[in-house]
């Protein structure tokens, strides 16, 4: 399990809360898991933290393919020459379930999973939780095909595939959802495997 912590004060990006000594001491721990495909259907995951009236408390993005260093960048490749169609990308990933630490705010916070490609928004998961003063509250958003493509109202989230009114610790039942072995793989494969 990769483990990628996150944890900054209001306009201090990338000082420990604790240590700068300029903000809560509560960490919001969230997994974010699934059966979706990196690179092919998300490249980065953006997450966010936001107060019970909206507020954004804390953004940040995860690069979950990272190219290769070279000629060709994470470009697309194998081309075999002749101008033929690239075949795959060179890089490598970032598997999930990710784990990552937020500055948790406190009381009641929305919790936001982006799955981006390219830039471009392709999933969306959300969880709320409540925040005691100090610790730790463990949150699960969960981004499966079922909910490629899918978007809920605010309040709402994806699961299985339809849009749900937004639970209080996420839908740990999405961490079972497993890539099926014969699964269509939109998108380039990585050159040579799995990075």
């Amino acid at each position: 399990m990769s483990r990628l912590s996150f944890i900054a004060c209001v306009g201090v990006a990338g000082l420990s809360a604790v240590a700068a000594g300029c903000g809560p001491t509560a960490i919001v721990r969230l997994t974010v898991c699934g059966d979706v495909l990196v690179p092919e259907q998300l490249d980065a995951l953006r997450v966010s933290l936001r107060d019970e009236g909206n507020k954004e408390i804390y953004d940040g993005t995860i690069a979950l393919f990272e190219p290769a260093a070279g000629e060709n960048g994470g470009q697309p490749s194998g081309t075999g020459g002749g101008g033929e169609a690239p075949t795959c990308r060179e890089g490598t990933v970032k598997h999930f379930p990710l784990v990552v630490e937020l500055p948790g705010g406190q009381g009641r916070v929305w919790i936001r999973a982006q799955g981006l490609l390219e830039g471009t928004e392709t999933i969306v998961g959300e969880a709320r939780a409540e925040v005691p003063v100090e610790g730790a509250v463990d949150v699960v958003v969960g981004l499966t095909q079922a909910c490629l493509g899918v978007r809920c109202a605010f309040g709402q989230t994806c699961v299985k595939g339809r849009c749900e009114i937004t639970q209080f610790g996420g839908e740990p039942e999405s961490c079972e959802a497993e890539i099926p072995p014969d699964a269509p793989k939109p998108g380039l494969p990585l050159c040579g495997g799995e990075g």
